[in-house]
């Protein structure tokens, strides 16, 4: 039988929607700018997907010379208009991202900048929150990141740290899946059992067959929990 454990929630984006009545002030926190939270991916150095972040012009004068460094065959594409919303769509090849960009920004392209990144298929997908004192939860599922986030799966995978000892406890047995939560957790930013509080969302994915499991964190927000 499975243990109880705690909930997150649902994270990032969806959160904020969310909180918009019950806690204005931490749904605006929420719902800021994505490069924010690329920004932020840099400063910490957390490993993430390669991106690059161009004008729509300059990427449709040369999309191969765009995504020469970037090493996935599969593309993350990001795109933001002067005024409005953005748009984005993955999983894409590089002829679809042309076409994509070229359908959404029209006859204008000027007024529109990208962000083209790699991807990979999930092989689990989640997210972490880590309180005021430091104390961690994370969460995982095998049907996708955004489920998680929207709040839409049920995650298969939780763990979170004893609130007195630091001290992992876990909602399933499999000794190999515990060893991959600590592998994530070995990335996120620490001192000894503390971590650095905030919201994070994460990949686990295996660019090639015989590759070992490698996590990408796609946003993090350092909002106080």
């Amino acid at each position: 039988m499975k243990r109880k454990s705690e909930q997150i929630g649902k994270g990032m984006a969806a959160w904020s929607k969310g909180l918009e009545s019950a806690a204005p002030d931490l749904a605006r926190k929420l719902d800021r700018p994505r490069q924010a939270g690329w920004d932020a991916l840099e400063e910490l150095d957390l490993p993430r997907y390669v991106r690059v972040h161009i004008s729509v012009e300059e990427f449709l004068d040369d999309p191969a010379k765009t995504t020469a460094e970037i090493p996935s065959k599969r593309l993350f594409v990001f795109l933001q208009p002067k005024e409005g919303l953005p748009v984005r769509k993955t999983k894409l090849t590089l002829e679809e991202a042309v076409a994509f960009v070229r359908q959404t920004v029209g006859e204008h392209p000027e007024n529109w900048e990208a962000d083209i990144a790699e991807t990979e298929e999930e092989k689990f997908g989640g997210n972490i929150v880590v309180k005021k004192d430091g104390r961690a939860i994370i969460e995982m599922t095998t049907q996708g990141q955004g489920g998680v986030s929207a709040g839409t799966v049920t995650p298969e995978l939780r763990a979170w740290q004893d609130h007195l000892t630091g001290l992992w406890k876990y909602d399933f047995e499999d000794v190999e899946l515990r060893r991959l939560v600590q592998d994530i957790m070995r990335e996120v930013p620490h001192e000894d059992r503390e971590y650095l509080p905030g919201l994070y969302e994460f990949h686990v994915v295996q660019p090639e067959e015989n590759d070992p499991l490698e996590v990408k964190f796609i946003d993090f927000n350092d909002i106080s929990t």
